[in-house]
This record gives structure tokens, C-alpha cells and sequence, in this order.
């Protein structure tokens, strides 16, 4: 984003003494029309613009990217220790349907943090299976939802 807010600013500069001639895939019978600097300048400022827009409303919402840092097995240790708050609070303000009240004691009183098998999951979907090889499913339930979303967003990202 700073680099467009400087390419932005330099705009001015870019345009001046540069006259637009057209596509150049466009047929030589039609008579070309040249842009004046002004309309050049206000061109690349749309232009400009229009990125800087579409990029805040692309990266505006992130807080499923939070969700990822419950579940990662290589932080465990860290949460036994201190609860992220935050993140739960970042992951059902993303996901409204989870139960965070359950959510938080699964995850910090029965012991997903303290196992040592969990800590070894590289990622959400190796966590998932091993909840599913060890069954799980019926006692962590919330947990197992936050994965299935997980492991559904990051495959629909990819």
C-alpha cells in the first residue's frame, strides 16, 4: 500500500511530457487521440485509487487469520501457559456460529494444550485427524467445528 501512496504522489511527475497514443493493437486508420498531461494525470489518480480501494476491502477482513493461531500445535505450550483472549474473541466475531464460552474450555481445560500428540500437528488438517482417529468428535465439538472451517477456508483460498 505504500508503494502505490508513492507512486500516487509521483504521478505528477510520471505523466509530464508523456502523450497517450492509444492501444497498440488498435488499427492505423482510425486517427489516434492524445491525452493532455491533465487528463493523464487524472487517469493514473483513478487508476491509483481504484487499486488502493480494491486492496483495503480485499485485506479488510482478517480476522480468520487469527483463528489459525488457537489450533497451531507449535504454540500449545505458550497458550498452557497464557490464553489468547484475544484470538478467541477475533475468531467468533469471524465465526458467529461457534460457541465461544465452549470453545474456550475445550480448548484450555481439557487438555488439548497439555497433550503432547496434538502439539506434534503441524497444521489444522493433521490436528483434525488426529481428533477423528481418536474420537473426538462428540467431546470437542466446537473445536472440531473451528477446524472444519478452518481446513474449508484455507483449501478455498488456496
Amino acid at each position: 500500500m505504500k508503494i502505490l501512496y508513492w507512486i500516487r504522489k509521483a504521478v505528477h511527475y510520471l505523466v509530464e511530457d508523456e502523450e497517450y497514443r492509444g492501444p497498440v493493437q488498435e488499427p492505423p486508420t482510425k486517427k489516434r487521440t492524445t491525452l493532455g498531461e491533465d487528463m493523464q494525470y487524472y487517469l493514473a489518480l483513478e487508476v491509483c485509487d481504484t487499486i488502493m480501494s480494491n486492496d483495503k476491502e480485499r485485506f479488510s477482513f482478517t480476522k480468520h487469520i487469527v483463528s489459525t493461531i488457537l489450533l497451531q500445535g507449535d504454540l500449545f505450550q505458550q497458550h498452557r501457559r497464557k490464553f489468547l483472549d484475544s484470538a478467541l474473541e477475533a475468531t467468533v466475531e469471524a465465526y458467529p456460529s461457534l460457541d465461544k464460552a465452549r470453545l474456550k474450555t475445550e480448548l484450555s481445560l481439557t487438555s488439548i494444550y497439555d497433550n503432547e500428540e496434538f502439539q506434534s500437528c503441524s497444521d489444522a488438517l493433521a490436528l483434525y485427524q488426529v481428533l477423528m482417529e481418536n474420537n473426538f468428535q462428540d467431546t470437542l465439538i466446537e473445536t472440531v467445528s473451528l477446524l472444519n472451517i478452518l481446513i474449508t477456508k484455507t483449501n478455498d483460498d488456496i
